[in-house]
């Protein structure tokens, strides 16, 4: 098992970004960006309304391509696969940054009453 902690900023009101936070992993227009997650279970979830953070702790199943096999035969396969499910679970982190901005943006215009584009 990895665990990391990873913080991003969003230029968005705080009532908007929490409503993307929680909607990014059950928006049907998500599946796409975020096609390596297989599945996602909140564990916890809370929010620190005096630091302006929002707390999710998530157990999240992802596809990884698998190890050549002559890597297989070189190396301690566990910690290897381990390693590198770590690596591209970061890479992918940005996709689901990526999510969250676009589900604010929807939310944004759906708020104004324009006619907000696919999400």
């Amino acid at each position: 098992m990895v665990v990391y902690t990873q913080e991003h900023v969003y230029r968005h009101p705080w009532d908007r970004v929490t409503a993307a936070a929680w909607r990014k992993f059950t928006d049907p227009a998500s599946r796409t960006a975020l096609s390596h997650v297989a599945d996602v279970h909140t564990l916890q979830r809370r929010v620190d309304t005096d630091a302006g953070r929002l707390h999710a702790a998530r157990s999240i199943t992802v596809r990884s391509p698998p190890l050549p096999f002559i890597l297989r035969r070189l190396l301690p396969a566990a910690a290897k696969v381990e390693t590198r499910c770590a690596e591209r679970f970061l890479q992918n982190s940005a996709k689901g940054r990526e999510v969250v901005e676009r589900i604010c943006r929807y939310l944004e215009a759906e708020a104004a009453g324009a006619a907000p584009s696919a999400v």
